[in-house]
């Protein structure tokens, strides 16, 4: 019976292949026996040869038009390598048997996992969440050596629990995980809300919370009925602030308007960086004109152009071709210095903005109205346990290169040496 692993991998006979597109260099084998077998006419004989009509005489039918050889003994060598070659093409590796196989853990990482689990209660829902599934593995039986944690991005941590930093929001807010990917006999879902996709395969489990009012983003506020434009109680400086770097002076007077208007530092602050605008790179001589949504500007750009990623990831083209580009917290242009502006001034304010908006970090404790609401009582789902047998497989992950496929090759290298030998003592 054959097991799909992952993309391209599968389970036969204990073995896991890598390669599965390798069993099709079996037809090489195949076509040379057909090849070999194939009808070929008799050999001539003198017909008026009275030993010929005497055996004739002696036969119960009549011979067939063709003779079907067979394969020569020297053949099989060849054909023997051809098929052990065959099979180091798929990439075999020994699958690893386990008494007991590995769970694996993912955790929703999301804004509204850091949330308290209610207005007077203790304890965030991760925290909850996470002593839900310690109690539940301990029912199962699944020890802290059988339990892998993952944030759905990145690699595994094996352990009782997954790492002390997890259980602080991350630095840049993300989205919870999608979940379908992970959809495997062995996953477990650690949520706060209990709406997961169906799954078909892995088991799931919320912790549930009540209510939180507070920020949902945008400079809006959740009271808990009703939705109200206010900031975040404290002094505006205090939000968050922009960082700026090498901005001609007209980009940057409009930036440290945007600013003023949304409460956030200019330039430097207290409270966290929320977003960078940066010019990089030198001007060039020449001067070209760029444009977009009804404005113009004609400016010395950087002949290099904007970056399209940097060490925090890709970064997206605004204004083509490649002379802005931004990504979550950052802005970066390839502009030394503005000459002209045409167009409607409107449509410009509103563009940029609509560019640092998108831009911007949310400030931290923001999490959005459905985060917000009540995630109910929580409760889990048991779905299929991992596979016992073979590998582990942790989201498609293989057994490590084993010895096996080198010893094939090394026997067709033999096989296919022999066949040489005895073909040329023929």
């Amino acid at each position: 019976m054959m097991l799909p692993l992952s993309l391209g991998a599968m389970e036969l006979g204990g073995v896991v292949w890598t390669r599965p597109l390798g069993f099709l260099a079996l037809l090489l084998p195949l076509l040379l026996v057909l090849w070999a077998r194939r009808p070929q006419a008799p050999a001539e004989q003198a017909t008026g040869a009275l030993a010929h009509w005497q055996a004739l005489a002696h036969k119960d039918s009549v011979p067939s038009r063709g003779v079907r050889r067979g394969v020569a003994g020297s053949l099989w060598w060849l054909l023997a390598s051809l098929v052990l070659a065959a099979l180091a093409l798929a990439g075999p590796r020994l699958a690893r048997a386990s008494a007991a196989a590995d769970w694996k853990l993912l955790i929703d990482r999301s804004p509204s996992m850091y949330l308290a689990l209610g207005p007077d209660a203790e304890g965030l829902r991760i925290e909850e969440a996470l002593l839900r599934a310690e109690a539940w593995l301990d029912e199962l039986g699944v020890g802290p050596e059988r339990r892998l944690w993952s944030e759905g991005q990145g690699g595994f941590e094996r352990g009782a629990l997954p790492p002390s930093d997890w259980l602080r929001p991350p630095s840049r807010p993300r989205g919870a995980p999608r979940w379908e990917r992970f959809d495997a006999p062995g996953w477990l879902w650690i949520s706060d809300r209990g709406d997961f996709p169906r799954a078909l395969n892995a088991s799931y489990l919320s912790s549930g919370g009540a209510a939180i009012p507070g920020p949902i983003g945008g400079g809006f506020t959740w009271d808990g009925t009703q939705i109200t434009r206010q900031p975040v109680e404290g002094p505006a400086h205090q939000l968050g602030w922009v960082a700026l770097g090498n901005l001609p002076e007209e980009l940057e007077q409009f930036v440290g308007l945007w600013c003023e208007e949304r409460g956030l530092g200019f330039g430097a602050g207290q409270g966290p960086k929320l977003l960078s605008v940066e010019a990089q790179g030198e001007a060039g001589a020449d001067s070209a004109w760029a444009g977009r949504d009804g404005w113009r500007l004609l400016g010395a750009w950087h002949p290099g152009g904007a970056p399209s990623s940097d060490p925090l990831g890709p970064l997206e083209p605004w204004l083509a071709p490649g002379l802005v580009s931004w990504g979550p917290g950052r802005v970066v242009l390839a502009l030394g210095s503005v000459q002209e502006i045409s167009g409607d001034p409107a449509e410009f304010a509103l563009s940029w903005s609509r560019l640092l908006d998108g831009a911007l970090l949310e400030v931290p404790g923001t999490v959005s109205l459905p985060g917000r609401r009540g995630a109910g009582s929580g409760g889990h789902h048991l779905g299929s346990e991992p596979a016992l047998g073979h590998v582990a497989a942790a989201g498609g992950e293989v057994p490590e290169e084993s010895a096996l496929e080198a010893w094939l090759l090394l026997a067709a290298l033999c096989l296919a040496g022999a066949w040489g030998v005895l073909a040329g003592s023929r």
